[in-house]
């Protein structure tokens, strides 16, 4: 139906490394709802983010980032919104018609970044990423970030998901919020207990209901939630003794 309406126009192009976590959020969107939205592949490990064309993409040297014509665009949830808004997605994702319902799905994109995403992004960078791209991680700041998270999945499992009376951040469908967190949470596979002093297994120990919650969310996917994270899947396995398979291992 997308591509029918559509036809007309110059597909927008989305840029991602399928080993970025906000990547991998904003392709699932994309291929769950087979939007009319072309994608192109920029490696990070590679220095392609940093090159002149993409850097007139995206100035920050970023993925995910947008071009739809002449209009870029980037950062994860701001694609994500403009994605559903445009293609009139289904309302679970991001809704149009209860004001309140799209403000609660906008809260929970905020709240990713300076939570899940902080503490997340920056452990990850500090014990696995950092040694990937020929540097020297921190581990003053590995540790603090490792706080950030350990606080955000509390609030995580407690806050949004009501301590399992919620299925989903925002309900009970699956929506934009929680591809994103959920995506920024597989990461932790690349983990390994013996290397960096812990694991994704040891991580979400204390949180089951963010486990069930993980599971649930692939579930509702689908087998494109596997597709999307194959190439993760592949990075942790080639990593030596890779700790714990993800969430969402069975797919």
């Amino acid at each position: 139906a997308h591509r029918l309406r559509y036809q007309n126009e110059k597909m927008p192009c989305l840029y991602v490394d399928y080993m970025s976590q906000p990547s991998r959020a904003c392709l699932l969107f994309v291929k769950l709802n087979k939007l009319p939205v072309d994608i192109a592949t920029v490696l990070i490990h590679k220095g392609e983010t940093r090159s002149k064309d993409h850097l007139a993409r995206n100035p920050f040297g970023k993925v995910p980032s947008l071009v739809d014509g002449e209009f870029n665009l980037p950062e994860s949830a701001a694609i994500l919104t403009y994605l559903a808004t445009k293609y009139s997605t289904p309302e679970n994702w991001y809704p149009r018609s209860c004001l309140q319902a799209r403000a609660l799905v906008d809260s929970g994109l905020h709240w990713y970044h300076s939570n899940i995403r902080a503490g997340c992004a920056k452990l990850m960078f500090n014990k696995v990423i950092a040694q990937r791209l020929g540097m020297v991680g921190n581990e003053e700041v590995a540790r603090d970030a490792l706080g950030v998270l350990q606080l955000s999945l509390k609030a995580l499992e407690g806050g949004w998901l009501k301590k399992g009376a919620q299925p989903f951040m925002t309900g009970s469908q699956v929506s934009l919020p929680d591809l994103l967190c959920c995506c920024e949470l597989e990461q932790l596979c690349m983990l390994n207990k013996a290397k960096h002093g812990t694991d994704m297994e040891e991580i979400l120990a204390r949180f089951p209901g963010v486990r069930q919650w993980m599971s649930r969310v692939a579930d509702a996917c689908g087998p494109v939630y596997g597709e999307v994270h194959a190439v993760l899947r592949r990075a942790a396995a080639a990593t030596a003794g890779a700790s714990t398979p993800p969430a969402s291992s069975k797919l």
